[in-house]
């Protein structure tokens, strides 16, 4: 073997650990940036961080602590808390988050810790693999702008909290990964025991084959979507002797939600509200953008975009559309360079805003 011939088979290694610097650095970046956040806003006045359970840190706040609950405690029958709103079952939260927790917890190191932690790790994970989707799918330039919006997003920080959208980004990304390979599958399967969300992953692969009917893989992952989806509410229609129990968890939450809501907000205005409708009118026109480009990215984020509107409080909607990824790439293609940089540091301050707002505002609602 010549010395040229070695030097062709170990060159195409070697970038590999340079491709996954860029977003490895902007993960742990922002995710220290969210932290700073959490730990100093909602000190301002601990008194208004809410809880379900005795624990008092902003990292397991709201649906934190319902994960928590249902790793330590798993599924009732029984809702868990009443309002005059609806009853909310702790079935609404998909089991693919808690069942990790719970998984880690039995190795001994506690739920709270274990999903604080493991959230953080996570989104360091899962924006490496989506920065190889958008470099794949539109180029490097996009790829470092999108990971960057994302990552300093204004309702990021949720990111660095007890959340399950950290392990939605990583399976969603391994399934739209390419090649398509059988972990891809598995990955796209999992995404909607994670979030409701993953049906958005079954949209697009379901677009894709529409478009051209010899993309069997691509008919069959929607399947495997279809498929856990059904088992997730078969399990619901087993705990509670209802075939539409999955409608007493989830749809039940949306009753102060979804299209009543914005209208509540555009018939009385407030901040807050205001500025996180105007965040996802922005991902919306972005997910325009990206089904110009790409059918399949741009349907997931349609649909993905669509399902939090349609079923999410006002001021949670800008979370749901952060699991929108490409779209934040097509934004950045769009702005160039300098615009991108502008936005990011627009969107840093909106975070802060956001938190404030969330833990110590007037008004301190749920992200």
């Amino acid at each position: 073997m010549t010395a040229e011939s070695t030097v062709a088979i170990v060159t195409p290694s070697t970038p590999r650990p340079r491709i996954a610097a860029f977003p490895i650095a902007v993960a742990i970046a922002s995710r220290l940036f969210s932290i700073a956040l959490l730990l100093v806003i909602p000190s301002i006045n601990p008194a208004t961080v809410p809880r379900l359970t005795s624990l008092l840190s902003p990292f397991v706040s709201w649906d934190g602590q319902w994960y928590l609950r249902i790793a330590r405690n798993g599924y009732h029958v029984a809702p868990v808390s009443v309002s005059v709103i609806a009853a909310r079952h702790d079935f609404a939260f998909y089991p693919g988050w808690p069942g990790l927790v719970w998984v880690i917890d039995r190795l001994g190191i506690p739920a709270p810790a274990t999903a604080v932690l493991g959230a953080n790790v996570l989104f360091v994970a899962a924006l490496a693999v989506i920065y190889a989707v958008l470099v794949d799918r539109f180029g490097t330039d996009a790829a470092r702008r999108g990971v960057l919006l994302l990552a300093f997003a204004p309702s990021a920080y949720v990111l660095s909290m007890a959340y399950s959208e950290p392990l939605f980004l990583l399976v969603v990304g391994l399934a739209f990964l390419r090649p398509a390979r059988a972990g891809g599958m598995l990955a796209a399967a999992a995404s909607v025991l994670v979030r409701v969300a993953g049906l958005a992953v079954l949209a697009a692969k379901l677009a894709v084959w529409l478009q051209d009917r010899r993309e069997r893989r691509a008919l069959l992952t929607a399947i495997a979507v279809g498929l856990a989806f059904a088992a997730w509410w078969a399990y619901i229609w087993w705990l509670t002797g209802d075939p539409a129990g999955w409608t007493r968890g989830s749809l039940d939450w949306g009753r102060v939600g979804g299209i009543r809501g914005i209208l509540d907000v555009v018939e009385k205005p407030t901040l807050f509200p205001l500025a996180a409708l105007a965040f996802v009118l922005l991902m919306l026109i972005g997910a325009g953008w990206v089904i110009r480009r790409d059918l399949e990215l741009g349907v997931y984020s349609i649909v993905a975009i669509g399902l939090g509107v349609l079923g999410g409080w006002v001021t949670s909607m800008p979370r749901y559309a952060l699991v929108a990824f490409p779209v934040f790439a097509l934004l950045g293609l769009r702005l160039g360079r300098r615009g991108t940089i502008v936005l990011a540091i627009v969107f840093a301050i909106g975070q802060a805003a956001f938190v404030y707002s969330a833990f110590d505002g007037p008004a301190a609602t749920a992200p």
